[in-house]
């Protein structure tokens, strides 16, 4: 059967391609998604190294809170798991993470989806506030910090 319209594998609009940036020396979070480098080839390589030296680069999931509140990489997020967890982009896909190492296949995880983003809220982020990962008598600490 022929059809006019494009196929689709579902009916909702692609998720937006943002970022924000953690900025190591002004310890501040900015907006990263109207940068721009050079369009010559070697100041443009130079310049992305020195800004990837300097700042710490997040994508959005393209996933919502349940107040509503965008969900980024490294954000620290809490719902009705035992505690808070990481927000990683690894392997392809965003996933919930646990524990203080990098992850990996080996790391204790779960992919994150729009169903477990609904259930919960995000608490802050990992480098500004490391101290919501940690966890008193097993349970993790739960204040939410202002963005």
């Amino acid at each position: 059967m022929k059809t006019d319209k494009p196929f689709r594998c579902q009916d909702k609009p692609p998720r937006a391609i943002k970022f924000r940036a953690w900025d190591r020396e002004e310890k501040v979070m900015i907006d990263a998604d109207s940068w721009y480098f050079s369009d010559e080839f070697e100041p443009f390589i130079d310049s992305v190294e020195k800004c990837m030296r300097r700042f710490d680069l997040m994508q959005y999931t393209g996933l919502l809170d349940k107040n509503g509140t965008e969900i980024y990489h490294k954000d620290i997020f809490k719902n009705d798991r035992a505690s808070p967890f990481e927000i990683v982009f690894f392997d392809g896909s965003f996933r919930g993470h646990y524990g203080p190492t990098e992850p990996s296949l080996d790391s204790p995880g779960f992919h994150f989806d729009s169903y477990e983003a609904k259930k919960g809220e995000v608490l802050g982020n990992s480098l500004q506030h490391k101290h919501l990962l940690e966890s008193e008598n097993g349970e993790g600490r739960n204040s939410r910090v202002e963005r």
